[in-house]
């Protein structure tokens, strides 16, 4: 069967693994979700005590025809009442809880502004009927500014849009066009803003927290504090991701502690095929061992047109990893390898290693001294621990 890894733990990735495993057939220990903070949720993150205060990046609004978020929470348990789903649970919370703003607008002495009227001339009604019709093609670069009167922008229909969604007038007609496009029925109730939906909490704990635990429940694995660097692409007509490195959080891989202006990396690969996967950091692109025997592809830390810090060396059954290519005065060197998936031989001084899936082998050679370029590449390596 094959495995699914997802960059980033926000809702996209939380719902593409909860489908795969309703619709598409997958296991949840086939899938790995990699996150670089040490929490999930991305922009419906939320954080805090009634001490420190409280943090929540984002929050959504709903409305009645959230068809596709319906539908996957639906099969979602919420965590206060496992025997209700979190869509249902939101549709309880606005039963009886619903949206009915009494001063959708106030004006500048602070009283509310009668907003059952939009406030449209018949030029702005025909201008509005004109931007909805016009094929996007049409109105490529255009402003909203551009397709409107400078009356319209006074209007209660552009008081109340605007700040409800964000929209300024030099923002894209096309943007414009879009939303009034898929948010025209809720019209009739923009000044009360009853035809908008919340969740009972705040998105994380209502949304993200109920998500995550029925994924941890049918087997997904989470890593957070991983960082995806660098990602290698199969060589066919399609665009398939067939591996992904991550340098590891800072200080991680101490088995060996780090030479003086070095840096100490651990790391991850994402398995291709049967091919064993080693990963190695810093170092040059992924190279291919040819096949079996002593013959192996060699690896180099701190080349000077890498940016990156980790690499990926594919081995077939057999094969080795060759000792790497020093460089810099004195050979200074320090790296951290992990076999991730499969079995090899690793080349080191005076002895060939066997090596097997979890094994760490830490490789520390340093100079009395640490010359500049090794301090100058410490600085800036993700992932990376500066030595002393």
């Amino acid at each position: 069967m094959a495995k699914a890894y997802l960059v980033g733990a926000g809702i996209a990735s939380l719902s593409a693994a909860a489908l795969l495993i309703r619709e598409g057939g997958f296991a949840g220990g086939d899938i790995t979700i990699l996150e670089a903070q040490d929490r999930t949720g991305g922009s419906l993150d939320a954080a805090g005590d009634p001490e420190t205060g409280y943090t929540m990046r984002g929050g959504r609004m709903f409305e009645l025809h959230f068809e596709c978020t319906y539908d996957l929470l639906r099969s979602i348990p919420s965590l206060d009442d496992p025997g209700r789903s979190v869509t249902d649970d939101t549709f309880a919370f606005h039963e009886d809880f619903a949206w009915n703003d009494k001063a959708r607008l106030v004006d500048a002495t602070g009283r509310p502004v009668d907003t059952r009227s939009m406030g449209f001339s018949e030029r702005d009604r025909l201008d509005l009927v004109t931007c909805v019709a016009t094929p996007e093609s049409r109105l490529d670069g255009k402003r909203i500014s551009d397709c409107f009167a400078p009356e319209f922008f006074t209007t209660n229909f552009w008081y109340m849009w605007c700040t409800t969604f964000a929209f300024e007038p030099w923002h894209s007609a096309i943007e414009f066009r879009r939303y009034l496009n898929r948010f025209v029925h809720l019209f009739k109730t923009f000044d009360t803003m009853s035809g908008i939906y919340r969740t009972r909490f705040n998105q994380y704990d209502s949304i993200v927290r109920p998500l995550q635990a029925w994924l941890k429940n049918n087997g997904v694995t989470f890593s957070l504090n991983t960082t995806v660097t660098d990602v290698e692409l199969a060589d066919t007509e399609g665009t398939t991701a067939t591996a992904a490195a991550d340098p590891g959080p800072p200080g991680a891989g101490t088995a060996a502690p780090p030479a003086p202006g070095g840096c100490m990396t651990a790391g991850m690969a994402i398995p291709r095929g049967e091919h064993p996967s080693i990963l190695v950091g810093p170092g040059q692109p992924a190279a291919e061992a040819t096949g079996p025997g002593p013959a192996a592809p060699p690896w180099r830390l701190f080349e000077p047109s890498r940016s990156l810090d980790t690499a990926l060396v594919r081995l077939p059954p057999g094969a080795v990893a060759g000792e790497h290519g020093d460089t810099g005065p004195a050979g200074s060197a320090d790296a951290l390898l992990i076999v991730i998936e499969g079995a090899g031989f690793l080349r080191i001084p005076d002895a060939r290693a066997p090596r097997a899936p979890g094994d760490r082998t830490a490789e520390v050679r340093a100079p009395t001294a640490a010359p500049s370029w090794a301090r100058t590449r410490c600085s800036g390596c993700p992932g990376a621990r500066p030595g002393p």
